[in-house]
This record gives structure tokens, C-alpha cells and sequence, in this order.
């Protein structure tokens, strides 16, 4: 067999360099769900295979301030073709609870693995 890194045939080890081309894009809204959700739409693309398929997972916190928050996201994604929400909108807890109890984290995957996303 050729050694296609072209080392030595004994080499334990092989240091090959590569890059995974990708972009980071950021914005910058107000009311990603309000007035500016055609900021959030746009980075919201479907893929090859399909609509982009999307979960939305809201601090509590913010419900209460914002009881009618998780109807008007519902509502935007439910007008807009190419984006479908996979699942309900869910809340979890704000604060130093969600951060220190992996049952969080493992409440969320499960949710993706049920939508398979």
C-alpha cells in the first residue's frame, strides 16, 4: 500500500493540516421576534434536503415578562415558507438553575432527537 501522506512506512503518527470553510454570521436586532424577524428569517435558510426546521427554547423568565412572547414567535414561523417549527416553543427555568443541572441539557437533546433534528 502507497503512504499518501508521504511519511516514512514506520511513522506512527500522522499531523495533516486541513480547514473546514465556514461562516459565523452575527446580527444585531431589538425584537428579533417583533419588528425585526425578517432579520431572524433570512439566516433561517432551508437546506437541500428541505424547510429549515427549527425548535425554540425560551428563558421563563422572559415569558413572564412577555406572557404573549411564545404565540407571536408561533406566529411568525407559522407565516413564513421554508421555516418549520419542530415542536412546541418550550421554556426552561432562567438562571443559575438551568446552568447547574445537566437534566437541562439532557431535556433539550432528547427534544432534538424526538424532532430529529
Amino acid at each position: 500500500m502507497s503512504d499518501p501522506f508521504g511519511q516514512a512506512a514506520d511513522a506512527d503518527r500522522y499531523d495533516i493540516d486541513f480547514a473546514v470553510p465556514q461562516v459565523h454570521r452575527l446580527r444585531f436586532t431589538r425584537d428579533c421576534f417583533g419588528v425585526d424577524f425578517a432579520v431572524l428569517r433570512e439566516l433561517l435558510q432551508p437546506s437541500s434536503h428541505g424547510m429549515a426546521r427549527v425548535q425554540v427554547w425560551l428563558d421563563q423568565g422572559l415569558v413572564d415578562w412577555d406572557a404573549t412572547l411564545p404565540k407571536r414567535i408561533t406566529g411568525h414561523l407559522a407565516d413564513s415558507s421554508g421555516i418549520e417549527l419542530a415542536g412546541d416553543v418550550q421554556m426552561l427555568p432562567g438562571g443559575e438553575s438551568v446552568k447547574n443541572d445537566p437534566a437541562y441539557v439532557e431535556q433539550i437533546l432528547q427534544a432534538f432527537h424526538r424532532q430529529n433534528l
